[in-house]
């Protein structure tokens, strides 16, 4: 089996954002992250800003930048993904200082017991039949969470914004990213500010990771920039909610004995799939699933065993986790991914597995 690596939730996007709490005097429930801690106790900043760009890994830096370039340059810790290795999750932890499985978003597609539908969380839609969710988001209903900007607000020590094109502080273009955040940090007062951009993730989903260099260079002379007209009481952080790969599918309609034990549709991600097994076949599901795609690409285990594990995080399970984790989940470890049924056009880059080129994320410090 090709080579993984496992969360470690002890230097993580949770940690950062934990850090980000305790130093503007909120509660977290989660250690720090040990190295942002130290650079935080060593002067008072009046101003955070945490930059992070979907997808954009340490083997995407390693793609299109060379090492003495800005971001690489300023690379002062490694950290892993959280699992899954996704947007939904890692992007949730970090603007929350939840783990997984405490929030629940644990990816694109979640079974939702109660009303016996599959939905796209992020965009409130019923995932197999494409039509918008009726009435109040989903979401909102089932694993409703109080975000960081919430926390800090009520802990009275600074102002705090999310960045973005979903964020409260709403954003359409790059360059009102960096506009906006230079604008907020020269106002007076303290500030934490948060800056999402969903660029290389979307570009190399449609075109694959080796597309992306022109974007990737862009982001590197953007941060540089910003970093240099920014005052010395401004501390700037860069990092990733993951990475990505180029990926092929295998389909789960493709075997018909593997389909015949499913109790409805795969969920969560296509390279950390959770299966739901009809009760008469959960004895043999091991067996079938090496018969059919195969463990040589996957590392198939227990739902019930990933949790024990670790792998969703610490702290409380959600109550409604074990029914998002379903009998069991497949982890892709290399560039193989699981879909339920056949896609005219599957996505190219994808993302969610155990690989390094997925699980390895910087935390940039961005210094003059």
């Amino acid at each position: 089996m090709a080579e993984y690596i496992l969360p470690d939730y002890t230097n993580c996007s949770l940690n950062v954002a934990c850090s980000v709490l305790r130093y503007f005097g909120a509660e977290a429930a989660h250690p720090g992250q040990k190295d942002l801690d130290a650079l935080l106790a060593k002067k008072p900043y009046r101003n955070v800003v945490l930059m992070l760009f979907d997808a954009m890994g340490m083997a995407i830096l390693r793609d299109h930048l060379s090492e003495d370039s800005f971001l690489r340059s300023h690379v002062a810790r490694e950290m892993t993904a959280v699992f899954p290795s996704t947007t939904v999750a890692a992007t949730t932890t970090i603007e929350s200082g939840d783990s997984p499985k405490e929030h629940g978003w644990l990816g694109w597609s979640v079974y939702f017991e109660p009303i016996d539908r599959m939905v796209d969380v992020f965009i409130n839609r019923d995932s197999l039949t494409g039509e918008p969710m009726e009435g109040e988001r989903i979401s909102s209903r089932f694993i409703p969470y109080k975000n960081i900007v919430e926390r800090l607000h009520a802990a009275g020590q600074c102002d705090a914004h999310l960045i973005s094109r979903f964020g409260d502080t709403p954003v359409d273009t790059l360059d009102d990213v960096f506009e906006t955040a230079g604008r907020l940090c020269r106002e007076d007062g303290r500030h934490y500010l948060y800056c999402y951009w969903g660029e290389p993730d979307h570009t190399m989903h449609e075109e694959g990771v080796m597309s992306v260099g022109d974007i990737v260079r862009d982001i590197n002379d953007r941060v540089e920039r910003f970093a240099a007209e920014a005052g010395d009481d401004t501390l700037i952080l860069v990092t990733a909610d993951h990475g990505q790969l180029d990926c092929e599918v295998l389909y789960v309609d493709a075997y018909p004995e593997l389909l015949a034990v499913c109790k409805r549709a795969t969920a969560v991600e296509a390279r950390a799939t959770v299966f739901y097994v009809k009760d008469e076949y959960k004895a043999q599901f091991e067996e079938i699933f090496e018969k059919t795609i195969g463990t040589e690409h996957f590392l198939l285990m227990k739902s019930e065993e990933a949790l024990e594990k670790g792998l969703f995080g610490p702290g409380e399970a959600h109550p409604m986790l074990r029914s998002f984790i379903g009998d069991y989940i497949a982890i892709a470890v290399d560039r193989y991914s699981i879909w339920w049924k056949h896609l005219e056009r599957p996505l190219v880059g994808q993302h969610a597995g155990l690989t390094p080129r997925e699980m390895l994320v910087p935390l940039i410090v961005a210094k003059k």
